[in-house]
């Protein structure tokens, strides 16, 4: 079906694409059907994601990690999250069966935001995940458990 969106004087958007407004879902410790891990987290202030890790971690050493996934869901940068159930389920298999840790990022849309702001959240959450190797230049959040210790930042 098609998008429809309505633009309020005030500026608050409407986003009447049913598949695009409901059914957010939270992050699971364990999906039954993949046995993949979600987590969420905030980036900076105003984004955040959402991270997968695969079932098969508790095998994994130093020299054993697997490659990350950074995702940046469709919509044309108007419509979509990366908590949507449909997107949540799609990375759950893709992690489960590339075996590979995801990230699945959360940018802000567009029309309340310019499109330079969505670019620069996508370029802002792949710097955050770079930064979880040694040479660490990106020193404005955290470094994340998950990332550190299961992912080779050798193989984004």
């Amino acid at each position: 079906s098609p998008i429809s969106i309505q633009l309020y004087k005030s500026g608050r958007v409407e986003r009447f694409n049913e598949q695009f407004n409901v059914f957010y879902v939270p992050p699971s410790p364990e999906d039954p059907a993949t046995g993949v891990s979600s987590n969420d987290i905030t980036i900076l202030s105003h984004f955040s994601a959402r991270l997968y890790l695969p079932q098969n971690t508790n095998i994994i050493t130093v020299n054993e990690k697997l490659p990350i996934l950074v995702f940046y869901h469709g919509g044309g940068l108007i419509v979509g999250s990366a908590f949507l159930n449909k997107m949540h389920r799609f990375l759950n298999h893709l992690v489960s069966e590339s075996n590979v840790n995801g990230v699945s990022v959360e940018y802000r849309l567009a029309p309340e935001n310019d499109l330079t702001t969505l670019y620069q959240d996508c370029w802002t959450a792949l710097q955050w995940v770079a930064s979880h190797s040694e040479n660490d230049n990106f020193t404005n959040t955290s470094k994340d458990s998950w990332l550190t210790s299961y992912a080779d930042l050798n193989r984004v």
